[in-house]
């Protein structure tokens, strides 16, 4: 296996990974977290159920892990509306803004 094809197959798996984790946030709002099962995930991301385990560890590492991304989002936002020009309103504004 060349580097290129690793690579490539790593950067599939990082994109697979991310797809699983918006698919979960998706049918967990939808049907919220308890209701919703891996078997959910699994068919709207078009795979068999254990192979979903290759990519999550549980249902609760998916739930962890979109907080998480919410999470660091905030804190992007947070960190680009401190450089906005203008009052301490319109710096919250703009972080209110970027973050929904």
């Amino acid at each position: 296996m060349t580097e290129t094809t690793r690579a490539n197959k790593r950067t599939e798996g990082t994109d697979r990974r991310q797809e699983i984790i918006d698919a979960a946030a998706e049918i967990f709002n939808e049907k919220g977290y308890a209701a919703t099962s891996i078997q959910d995930v699994a068919a709207a991301v078009d795979i068999l159920k254990g192979s979903l385990y290759y990519y999550i560890k549980s249902k609760d590492d998916l739930l962890f892990e979109i907080i998480q991304q919410v999470h660091e989002g905030g804190l992007i936002n947070l960190e680009r509306s401190k450089l906005e020009e203008g009052s301490a309103l319109d710096r919250i504004r703009a972080f209110v803004t970027n973050h929904i």
